[in-house]
């Protein structure tokens, strides 16, 4: 919001207000991933079943062991532009 107001203050140019809903919602969505992701990473549900308990600790894994995989999730951590 603050780009989009500065555009519009400096040049009078909307387009970047004209986005903002569709740009804020990108946010939204992928820290709404980021939170279902983790949740469901280091929560087990009530109903989780032993194959659902191996799978998520085998994520669990993945992540600690994998660069690519702790560097996505450092990314959706501190939200970076463009989500």
């Amino acid at each position: 919001m603050a780009q989009a107001l500065t555009q519009w203050h400096a040049r009078q140019d909307e387009s970047l207000l004209d986005a903002y809903s569709e740009t804020a919602l990108r946010c939204v969505w992928r820290a709404e991933h980021f939170s279902y992701t983790m949740t469901t990473l280091l929560h087990a549900g009530p109903a989780e079943s032993d194959f659902d308990r191996r799978l998520r600790l085998s994520h669990l894994r993945y992540i600690a062991f994998s660069e690519a995989a702790s560097a996505s999730i450092a990314e959706s951590y501190v939200g970076l532009d463009g989500s």
